[in-house]
C-alpha cells in the first residue's frame, strides 16, 4: 500500500511540473524568457539598463568572463540608446567612462536568451559569447554590431572571438567593419557636392563660407544627437533638423540672393541647435 502511495505521487509530481527543455548552452527555457524585461528598454538610455539590478548578472552569464568586465564597464558611460528590433533582438551600448575610445556592445536575442559581447579598442574588435560559437553569430547580432560600429565610424583593422572556455578565433575584421560612408573635406560642405541637384545645393557648393558653415552645423548636430541616449530625444532632433531644411530650400529657393539668404538661415539654425533641449516625454 505505501509502495503505491508513494508511487502516485510522484507520477504527480513528475507530470504537473513544468517542462523545461534545455537550450543555449545547457540554459533552460524558462531561464531564458527571464531577458524578455529588456524589452521594456526599448528606446531609453542604455545607462538607465546598465543601473538595473539585474544587467551585471546578464552580461556575465552570457559574455565569457575573458571580456564581461570591459564590457560592464564601458556600457556605463556615456550611452547610447537602447534598440529593439522585431521585438525581439535587444542591443545596448556606451564608451567607458573618462575613455570614450574604450566602447562597449551587448546584443541579447530575448526570445532564446543567448546574447553577444563586443568590446572595441584601438581599431580593435573583441567578440565573446557563452551561447554563440565564433562560425555561428546569428544575422541578426552581426547586423545590430555593424549598425553600431558604423554609427560610430568605428573601423576594424582586427577582430576575435572568446567562447565559454576563454578560447581565442581569430576572425576576418572584413566581416566586421563599418559601412562606407560619406567623409566631408576640411572645408566642407557635410555633403558630396559631385552629387548636388538642386541649385540651393549647387550655391553652398560654390560658396567657401557657406560651404564651411554647412559643415559646421552638420558636426554640431552630431555632437547633439551622440549627446542624447534616448530614442525620443534623437527624434526630436532629426524632426527639427529635417524641418528646417524643408524651410530653408522654400524660403531661399525664392529670395533675391540664395547665398546671403543661405548664410542667414545656417546662422539662425546654428544658434537654435545650440540652444536645443528635447521635450520628454510625461512619466505617470
Amino acid at each position: 500500500m505505501k509502495f503505491r502511495i508513494v508511487a502516485l505521487v510522484l507520477s504527480l509530481v513528475f507530470f504537473s511540473a513544468p517542462a523545461l527543455s534545455r537550450s543555449d548552452g545547457g540554459r533552460t527555457e524558462r531561464e531564458n524568457t527571464s531577458t524578455f524585461w529588456l524589452l521594456g528598454y526599448a528606446g531609453k538610455s542604455t545607462n538607465e539598463f546598465i543601473w538595473d539590478k539585474r544587467a551585471t548578472e546578464l552580461v556575465n552569464t552570457r559574455v565569457p568572463s575573458a571580456l564581461s568586465d570591459d564590457v560592464l564597464k564601458a556600457l556605463g558611460g556615456p550611452p547610447d540608446p537602447v534598440v529593439v528590433e522585431q521585438g525581439r533582438y535587444a542591443s545596448m551600448s556606451a564608451c567607458r567612462p573618462h575613455s570614450c575610445t574604450e566602447k562597449g556592445f551587448l546584443w541579447v536575442d530575448t526570445k532564446t536568451g543567448v546574447g553577444l559581447g563586443a568590446y572595441f579598442v584601438s581599431d580593435a574588435l573583441r567578440l565573446g559569447s557563452n551561447g554563440i560559437s565564433a562560425d555561428h553569430i546569428p544575422v541578426q547580432a552581426r547586423e545590430a554590431l555593424i549598425s553600431w560600429l558604423t554609427d560610430h565610424d568605428l573601423q576594424t583593422e582586427s577582430a576575435e572571438f572568446i567562447g565559454r572556455s576563454a578560447g581565442r578565433v581569430k576572425l576576418d575584421a572584413a566581416h566586421f567593419r563599418a559601412k562606407e560612408k560619406f567623409h566631408p573635406p576640411p572645408a566642407g560642405p557635410a555633403f558630396d557636392c559631385r552629387l548636388a541637384a538642386s541649385d540651393i545645393e549647387k550655391t553652398i557648393c560654390s560658396d567657401a563660407a557657406l560651404s564651411a558653415q554647412d559643415l559646421a552645423l552638420n558636426e554640431l548636430y552630431n555632437t547633439i544627437r551622440q549627446g542624447n541616449s534616448t530614442t525620443v530625444a534623437r527624434d526630436q532632433l532629426r524632426t527639427l533638423q529635417r524641418d528646417w531644411l524643408k524651410n530653408r530650400d522654400r524660403v531661399c529657393a525664392v529670395a533675391d540672393s540664395v547665398a546671403a539668404c543661405l548664410k542667414d538661415q545656417y546662422a539662425a539654425q546654428y544658434d537654435r541647435l545650440n540652444n536645443w533641449v528635447p521635450t520628454m516625454p510625461h512619466r505617470p
